[in-house]
Order: C-alpha cells, then sequence, then structure tokens
C-alpha cells in the first residue's frame, strides 16, 4: 500500500511538473534557455516559519558574503553546523568538476565548458547570491526541495535574481522537529549545485538536463551509485549534437535506469521518456528513439512489451542489436501483470506511435475517443499490487500523452479538439 500511494502521488507530480515546462526569457548577461523559478523533485508541504505574511517575504538580515552568496541566517538553524562551508564546498567543487569533464575528443566538452563560463559570468555580475531557507510563500501550496529564479523577472520582495531558496521545511537537525523532514548534507550539496544551473537558465525539458545530471555527476548523494555518477557524468559533458542526438537520449536512459534508489529511479526515468516523447516530435532518427523510448522500462512497467511487440510489427529489418531490447520486453509477457494488462497497454502504445512516431494526432485523438471508462477505470479491484501498481503506471504514460496532445491543439489553436481531449482527460481521470 504504501508503495501504490507513491504511485499515485508520483502520477500527480508528474502532471504538476510537466506543466511547469514553459519558456523564460534569458537572464542578464547570459544566452541561456530558463523557465521561471524552476522548482524541482517531489512535493512537501510546508508549514513552520510562519513568520511571512501574505505574499511578503520578510528576512530581517543576511549573513555577510560567504563564497559568493549572501546567506540568510535561517539557513544556519535549519542545516547546522556548516551550512557556510557546504556552500563553499559546492562552488569549488562544483567548477572543479567542470573543468575536469572530457568528451570523446580529450578535450573540455562544450557544454560542460560553457556551463562553468556561465556560472562564474553570473558569479562575477551578480557576486551576492542570495541563499534563503525561510521562504515560506515560495512554498505555501506545496513544493519541493528548492526553487531558484532563472531571470529578473522571478525577483520578488526582498529575493532579487539570482537566488535559491531552499524549502524551509526541510532539516540536517536530527531528529527532525516536528513538520520538518530531515535532510543529509550530501542531499544539501547535490540540491544546491542543481539550483545554481537554474540560475544561469537551465530548465526541464528544454534542452540537455543539465541540472540533475551535473548534480549527479559532481555531487553525488551516494558512493554505491558508481554507474549513476559514470551515466549522469556522460550527460553533463554535453558533448552532443543537439538535444535530439539519439546519443544523448540512450545515455539519458542509462543515467536514469543506473540509480539504486527506487524512487529517484522511477522520477528519472519518467523524466528520460518526455525527453525522448518530445524528440520523436522533432527528430527524424525515430528508429532509434523508439528502441531509447523501450530502454527506459523495465519489467514493472508494463507498456514495455505492448511496445515491443508494436515495434517488432512496424519495423521488420531489425538488427540483432535492436532485437535485443525488443526480446527481453516481451520475455516478460508471461508475468501476471503484464498477462492482464496486455489489451490495455496495446492500446496506449498504439496511441503513443500514432502520436510521437506517424505523427498524426488527429489519427491519435480518434483512437484515444474509442477508449472507454471500462477500459481505463480509475482503479483496478480485486487484483494483485504488482497488477494494481503497473496499471496506475500505464495510465500516467496515457494521461502524459494527452497531455502532450492538449498542448499541441492549444498551439494550433484548435480549440474543437481541444475541448475533445479534455473530454478524453476527464473520463479517463
Amino acid at each position: 500500500m504504501v508503495f501504490l500511494a507513491f504511485i499515485l502521488a508520483f502520477s500527480t507530480a508528474v502532471q504538476s511538473l510537466e506543466s511547469g515546462f514553459r519558456k523564460a526569457p534569458p537572464p542578464s548577461a547570459l544566452t541561456a534557455l530558463g523557465s521561471p523559478c524552476v522548482q524541482t523533485e517531489s512535493p512537501i508541504e510546508s508549514d513552520i516559519l510562519k513568520f511571512a505574511e501574505s505574499d511578503s517575504l520578510k528576512l530581517l538580515s543576511w549573513e555577510p558574503v560567504v563564497s559568493g552568496h549572501a546567506v540568510d541566517p535561517t539557513c544556519e538553524v535549519n542545516f547546522p553546523p556548516d551550512f557556510k562551508q557546504v556552500l563553499a564546498e559546492v562552488t569549488s567543487e562544483g567548477r572543479a568538476c567542470l573543468r575536469g569533464l572530457h568528451g570523446a575528443s580529450g578535450k573540455p566538452t562544450t557544454g560542460a565548458s560553457i556551463n562553468l563560463a556561465k556560472l562564474e559570468a553570473i558569479a562575477k555580475e551578480y557576486p551576492s547570491m542570495q541563499v534563503s531557507c525561510s521562504d515560506v510563500p515560495g512554498f505555501k501550496n506545496g513544493g519541493s526541495k528548492a526553487l531558484a529564479s532563472t531571470g529578473p523577472e522571478d525577483s520578488r520582495g526582498v529575493l532579487k535574481h539570482p537566488f535559491i531558496s531552499m524549502n524551509p521545511s526541510y532539516t540536517s537537525v536530527k531528529p527532525p522537529p516536528a513538520g520538518m523532514v530531515f535532510f543529509d548534507r550530501a542531499h544539501l550539496k547535490n540540491t544546491l549545485f542543481h539550483e545554481h544551473f537554474h540560475t544561469i537558465g537551465h530548465g526541464h525539458g528544454e534542452g540537455i538536463e543539465y541540472a540533475h545530471a551535473c548534480a549527479d555527476c559532481c555531487m553525488g548523494v551516494s558512493e554505491v551509485d558508481q554507474l549513476m555518477k559514470e551515466a549522469s557524468c556522460r550527460v553533463c559533458t554535453g558533448d552532443y549534437r543537439s538535444q535530439n542526438d539519439p546519443a544523448y537520449l540512450r545515455d539519458l536512459v542509462k543515467w536514469a535506469r543506473s540509480t539504486s534508489d527506487r524512487s529517484t529511479r522511477a522520477f528519472n526515468t519518467n523524466l528520460a521518456m518526455k525527453e525522448i516523447k518530445r524528440a520523436l516530435t522533432s527528430g527524424t532518427e525515430k528508429r532509434a528513439l523508439l528502441l531509447s523510448a523501450l530502454e527506459t522500462q523495465g519489467k514493472a512497467e508494463v507498456l514495455a512489451p505492448a511496445l515491443a511487440l508494436l515495434l517488432e510489427e512496424k519495423y521488420k529489418d531489425l538488427t540483432i542489436s535492436e532485437l535485443q531490447p525488443i526480446t527481453r520486453s516481451k520475455s516478460w509477457l508471461t508475468d501476471e501483470t503484464h498477462l492482464v494488462l496486455k489489451e490495455k497497454a496495446l492500446k496506449v502504445g498504439k496511441g503513443f506511435l500514432l502520436q510521437y512516431v506517424e505523427d498524426s494526432p488527429d489519427t491519435a485523438l480518434a483512437h484515444y475517443a474509442t477508449l472507454s471508462r471500462a477500459d481505463f477505470p480509475q482503479a483496478l479491484e480485486n487484483r494483485s499490487l504488482n497488477v494494481r501498481e503497473g496499471y496506475l503506471n500505464l495510465k500516467a504514460h496515457l494521461l502524459d500523452d494527452l497531455w502532450n496532445l492538449s498542448d499541441y491543439y492549444d498551439r494550433k489553436k484548435d480549440y474543437t479538439k481541444l475541448s475533445q481531449v479534455a473530454r478524453i482527460r476527464e473520463m479517463l481521470e
């Protein structure tokens, strides 16, 4: 039941995360894309440190500048005993890490070197970047581990771009006070480095996934996750032709699935799948992208065998290496979860191919219109936990595709079809 609750919460977080993928003007003196006040990670409700009135944050005093940061005194209360030392380590270790990354050429890579230059440029332009740990208004509707500004338009109250705001519900105090969540030093370093990438304009879903990958590469949180570190460093190099480069997406998939932490793997895998869907709508190497999509799916994801069957039917000249992930995924069809959900998964997989591979959103919409509440009820009753979890995962994929279809018709200003998608989504939700 605990993991079922996680799946429900995760599906909601996925929709919330996707709705935040929007572009914003580039930050001053930088040339990167961004999204306003990018928030990251899983939701957490903040109900402490309620000294803020309405939406105006009141910070009475800030500590002197440390390692290029002006620190909210509350940070040292929430994260004793060495929050300032953590910031100093994030600054020095992070830059050294980016400086040392090398791509296939053996030379400093474009992505890593550009990001290093941007971090150094913003530190020079803004020598006292604000770091807050008492930004209650920023997390009043739930939130994340942290958020960061991506440009001057994100400034509010005493918080001026560039700023990083840690969720005031997090603490490194043991045991954590009532209403707070424990957050160890390693995760704090990882999160702070991640947020620095937002301050130079990097959002999620708007380019190579530097924020997550570089944080895992340079500030890994676990010595046992060496595979994740290696994979994340490949992504962090940015040694790719573009965001649609199949090599980038393959590396993204390897990074997403390499962590030993179950919830992190689910989050990263979903992020990788979103990138592949985006690339499919604009890329030309669809066959390679489809195989990457299949690689994101583990045995727990019910979509995998269905996609494998559909790909095998679509491509009659698959090579031995291309057949390997297909054969692996088909082998799971004997599992109870996949047997029970096979027909539902094939319907979701068919819509996936029509929408992203055949570039036929109208045909995909017609296919989705044939689905009924009987096909995809709110929940499956009288089934095993694995089947119910697999069903919720499959339904999350379907709802994600419908949201993407809504975005397409919204851009086209085709409000008739937009309303049709909304009705299907409402019926399924």
